[in-house]
């Protein structure tokens, strides 16, 4: 019942208890990221609902056409643990599940940056043969 000023009677609301239960909403969508090649990328998404909420990562590989079930992929947060140049352009989004519902992410898109390769020059200053070997080599290495 309302009572005067347009508030719920506070008796009708506590017993209503736990009966009320909320379908799934994404908060915070998970966000692109890009990394070098050979790095960790981590994916996370926020989501509120009725409790137990389950989640589920998917990819996509083919510019969001079709989805793929990560396996064993089940946590709010997803992490690549090495990053190829192959997966750059991949997408990732999560499809959080409680209710009797689902309620899906927006994609995000990982972008995978090569490590500069550079090519090793040796001078030679006349007096016999100079060689580098290898002829190039990865930054870093």
């Amino acid at each position: 019942m309302i009572a005067d000023g347009g508030k719920l009677d506070e008796s009708i609301a506590n017993s209503l208890g736990d009966s009320v239960k909320y379908a799934p909403t994404i908060v915070t969508p998970p966000a692109d990221k890009s990394e070098t090649d050979g790095e960790t990328a981590t994916f996370t998404v926020n989501a509120t609902g009725t409790e137990p909420l389950s989640y589920q990562w998917q990819q996509s590989i083919d510019n969001g056409s079709s989805w793929t079930d990560i396996t064993g992929e089940t946590n709010a947060t997803y992490t690549i643990a090495t990053t190829t140049t192959d997966m750059n352009g991949w997408q990732y989004r999560c499809v959080v599940t409680g209710y009797g519902t689902a309620a899906e992410s927006n994609a995000a898109t990982l972008t995978v940056n090569a490590i500069p390769t550079y090519t090793i020059t040796v001078q030679n200053d006349g007096h016999g043969e100079a060689l580098a070997t290898p002829a190039s080599a990865k930054a870093g290495e």
